[in-house]
Order: C-alpha cells, then structure tokens, then sequence
C-alpha cells in the first residue's frame, strides 16, 4: 500500500527552516497514516523517517540526536527544536503590522499571508488581531469604511464580505475591459421620435402631422424639403406615402429609420429580389480590406450598403485586429413592418474590378442576411447604369425588357 502513496520532499534547510519543517513534518505524518505505516514499530518508524528526509538533514540527526532517542516523537521533537530557534515575537509582530494588502493583490492572497505572519506573534486574541489587520490593512476603502462603522464585526463576517466584494470587483472588471470599439450602447428609438412631440415654445398646440406620422408643433414637420424614398416626391416620409405599395411578387424592399440627430427620413436599403428569377447577375464578388471576398447582392433601391454581423465576425477575425465602428441608432425597417436594429457602422476599404475605395457599411443581420451594396455603390463602381425613363407594367414585361431597367 504504501507504494501507491505520494512520498514526501526531503526537508530543505535553506530559507525559512521553521516553515519547512512544519510542511515536512506534516506530509511524513500525512504518509504514515495513508501508507498504513503508523501502526509499525518505533524503530520502522524512525527508519522511514531518516530514509525520506535527506542526506543533508541525516547530517543534522547525527548532531542533535543520542542513543536514547529510539522513538519517533523524540527524534521529532529534536528536528522541531533545532529548525524553530527563539522566536523573535518583536520581529514576528512588526512584519505582521507592516503587512498591507499591494495594489492588485487579491483579498485570498492578502488573508493567506497574514494568517501565516500571525502564527509567531502569540497574540492572546488571535481572531481579533487577525480581522483588525484585515480591516485596517485591506486596500478597499469602501469595505473598510463599511466595517469600520459597524463597530465590532466578527472574524468571519469580515473575511466573507472582502471575499464577496473581491469576486464582485473582478467580475464588474472583466465586463469593462471589453474594448469600447466592441460596445454597441443601444437606445430607444421610440423616446427620440417623441422629441417632436414637445412643442418649442409653451402654448403652442400640437398636431397629428400626416406627413411625417408625428405630433408637433405646426411648421415644424421634420419631412419638411424631405423626399419620399418610394415615391420620390417632396415632403413626406415613406412611411405616410400615399402611393400603391409595390407589388410583393414584384420587389421586397426594406427600409432604415434613422433616428440619429434631427433626421427622421426613412431610407431604403433593402435588395432588389425578384422571386421568379434566381439570376447570379444581381451579386457581385468585392474584396473587402484586402482579406475576404464577399458575394454582394446589388441592390439599386437601397440607400445604404448592409453587412450581416456573422460576416463582419468573420471578417474581423481573419483581420485579426479591432476595426474602429461606431455607434448606431438606426433600425431596418421592412415593406410589411418588421424592425432589425443596427448594431454599429464601420468604414472598409473594398475592392471592386480593380477600383479601390472606402465606404460606410451599416452592420446589422444574421446568418440569414444577405450582403447589400446601395444604390451609390453600385453607380459608383459602375456595377448597374440608370436609364433616363423606364415602365414595367407586370413580371413578364421586366423578363423582355431588363436592359431598360439596369444595365
């Protein structure tokens, strides 16, 4: 049996012997008892001792120790009196009440090393003396201040508090060492718009405006100089356009309300998807910072260019640095009513056909989303032409005719 137990380290005579003795006596006692050894004789017992504690320390035996010495309690005793010397209580108590927790060191650290410190000063109070230094030694004002007004807190009480206020603290820090750039503080949307609820001067009367679906003062409708981004026409936004909505069959368009500053305009950006063809004309391969190719669908109705967050992760990864991004407040917002909020926009350098350049991606989806590139990008990069006037009067027209449409 006593093979399969751990055997114990010789006993070092460098450093502090009193407490390599006490480890050491500890783990032979420790050995004894789980090798099955303590019930044999005292001379076994003595053997093993002096087998495991080493050839320096066997030296030390040969010197402290006589014939009479048969027992192992006697031999223990000899090695405890020649490694623990007089103690120092003076010294002893000056290093524990020059002892003070360091700036970053946990409070199990602080408490361990100050029960270890206490062990030589024979202290008539121990547990006292222990949670003063506790208390007054601690580098947390706050939980100092705390036990202090609480005027003769226990032992116990203390060292739990600084412990839960130790895992509290890490956890608040961990939270906040996110980078910033990866921290989107989102906010509602709902409480901007009732911005133009609030009159500007006291008296004045609000109205359910039809132009813009807001309540405010009268003439200062936001959609004022605005154009409709469904019908084109001048002051009103989309959403109260009074227009035929398209045919679903036809286009499925999606649309952003940005509610950022003053501008409540809602912008298209969704894709052109027409359910009867499932053409790869309408995507496009862009190089994005040089590292990933991305299939962009283009889409000449969209007034921004969308980035799916999976992608982006993707993206960012193989960069393998932060991408500065910037906050959003803007939301998707479908033909039927469906919202997606934005989580943030970033600037990316894209190749596309040999042409470079910079543009603003809103990044918002999931693994569903499909990449959009807006309206101005595709003109931009020469991906679709406008054409002065074009019709399409059903399905079958736009599958006869699509070079009136875009080429």
């Amino acid at each position: 049996m006593a093979a399969s137990c751990n055997v114990p380290a010789k006993l070092c005579l460098d450093g502090n012997l009193s407490e390599n003795w006490k480890k050491f006596e500890q783990s032979f006692q420790i050995y004894l008892l789980a090798s099955g050894l303590d019930g044999s004789s005292e001379e076994r017992k003595v053997a093993l001792l002096l087998n495991l504690i080493g050839e320096d320390a066997l030296v030390v035996y040969n010197t402290i120790c006589d014939e009479k010495d048969k027992k192992l309690q006697d031999v223990l005793n000899r090695f405890k009196n020649y490694c623990n010397p007089k103690k120092n209580i003076l010294h002893a108590r000056f290093l524990f009440s020059e002892r003070k927790q360091r700036d970053g060191e946990d409070f199990a650290s602080f408490y361990t090393h100050v029960k270890v410190l206490i062990q030589d000063c024979e202290f008539e109070n121990v547990d006292e003396m222990l949670r003063d230094k506790l208390v007054f030694g601690s580098n947390n004002n706050e939980i100092k201040s705390k036990m202090i007004k609480e005027g003769n807190p226990k032992l116990d009480d203390v060292v739990q508090t600084f412990r839960l206020a130790d895992i509290s603290s890490k956890q608040v820090e961990q939270i906040l060492s996110k980078p910033n750039l990866e921290i989107i503080h989102s906010s509602n949307v709902h409480d901007k718009k009732m911005n133009y609820q609030q009159p500007s001067d006291s008296g004045q009367t609000l109205i359910n405006c039809n132009r813009c679906g807001y309540n405010h003062a009268r003439g200062r409708c936001p959609a004022y100089n605005k154009t409709c981004a469904k019908c084109q026409g001048k002051n009103h936004f989309a959403k109260m356009c009074k227009t035929t909505k398209p045919n679903d069959r036809q286009r499925k368009v999606h649309c952003i309300d940005t509610q950022e500053n003053d501008d409540n305009t809602d912008y298209f950006c969704g894709s052109l998807s027409i359910s009867s063809i499932q053409s790869k004309a309408w995507f496009q391969s862009v190089r994005v910072e040089d590292t990933l190719d991305i299939d962009f669908k283009l889409d000449p109705g969209a007034d921004v260019n969308i980035l799916p967050n999976p992608i982006y992760k993707e993206l960012k990864k193989k960069l393998g640095h932060f991408l500065t991004t910037s906050p959003c407040e803007s939301r998707l917002e479908s033909w039927n009513g469906m919202h997606t909020d934005v989580d943030f926009t970033v600037c990316l350098n894209i190749s596309v056909n040999g042409q470079i350049g910079e543009e603003k991606f809103y990044v918002a989806g999931n693994e569903l989303s499909v990449p959009i590139l807006s309206r101005d990008c595709c003109t931009k990069y020469n991906l679709v032409k406008r054409i002065a006037e074009s019709t399409m009067t059903s399905n079958q027209d736009f599958n006869q005719r699509p070079a009136r449409i875009l080429s």
